[in-house]
């Protein structure tokens, strides 16, 4: 449960300089070079596959300020059930005091056969400047368990749906989890991130990595849009870290970025 609440705090930071920072902006003037949306997902799971990896998990977030007031709790519970696929489910709303000072958190989840689907509300008072700022954060995550390119098609539009009825031009990405048996050592591990980058026709901008794990960012042409940083455009995220009590070597990448900790 402490982790939970330490990751809520960290995604509510992360939100909050993605959308209010003039340095780190969406950017979408390369998208109409891309290719379509569902090649690209196809073209993700063969490299993924190519690498020995089975993908096991697909997850969609995203998020959207939806306005500037402080919202109580049993509005962000109403809130919450106004919108499918919550209204027709029997599901209860989880209602707490966020890890933050002075805020709120209203949360449902709902499970299908193929898809854990949570939304969340977080409304805060921040302080800028002496005086206090009123902000309401809307999340929306699905875990897909299913492989099918249209599913996860579909599910994306629908996230991006659901958090337009909220605000503007919400941010919503997908991040691939991907398992390979046993360990890989660091020059491995290096070699299959670069590995996947040149699949994906990218080019890697920033990489870091410490003797457990590797992570390189940078921006594929095959994609298109992505987000801008000081470093430059990107689109394209790879995690590689092995897990010592699965015995395991887990990928995870990310469009533009991967929105879980690893």
């Amino acid at each position: 449960m402490k982790r939970h609440y330490l990751f809520s705090l960290a995604l509510l930071l992360l939100i909050s300089f993605l959308l209010c920072s003039p340095a780190l902006l969406q950017n979408y003037e390369n998208a109409a070079l891309a290719a379509p949306p569902d090649l690209v997902r196809e073209e993700i799971r063969r490299q993924l596959g190519g690498l020995g990896g089975k993908l096991i998990e697909t997850r969609i977030k995203g998020w959207v300020l939806c306005n500037h007031e402080y919202r109580q709790l049993p509005e962000l519970s109403e809130k919450v059930l106004m919108f499918p696929p919550f209204t027709d489910k029997e599901a209860q709303v989880q209602m707490h005091r966020g890890q933050v000072q002075n805020s709120l958190q209203a949360e449902i989840a709902v499970s299908e056969n193929d898809a854990v689907c949570t939304l969340a509300l977080h409304s805060s008072i921040l302080p800028v400047n002496g005086s206090e700022t009123y902000k309401t954060w809307v999340s929306m995550e699905v875990v897909l368990n299913s492989d099918s390119t249209a599913l996860e098609g579909r599910i994306f539009e629908e996230v991006k749906d659901i958090l337009g009825q909220f605000g503007d031009n919400p941010f919503v990405g997908t991040t691939y989890t991907a398992v390979i048996p046993g360990r890989l050592q660091k020059a491995e591990m290096e070699r299959i991130g670069r590995k996947v980058f040149s699949g994906l026709d990218a080019t890697i901008t920033e990489m870091s990595a410490d003797a457990e794990w590797i992570s390189l960012t940078g921006y594929s042409s095959l994609i298109g849009g992505g987000l801008t940083s000081e470093q430059g455009c990107f689109n394209l995220n790879a995690a590689l870290r092995y897990r010592s009590y699965e015995g395991s070597t887990y990928i995870l990448l990310g469009t533009p970025v991967i929105l879980m900790p690893y």
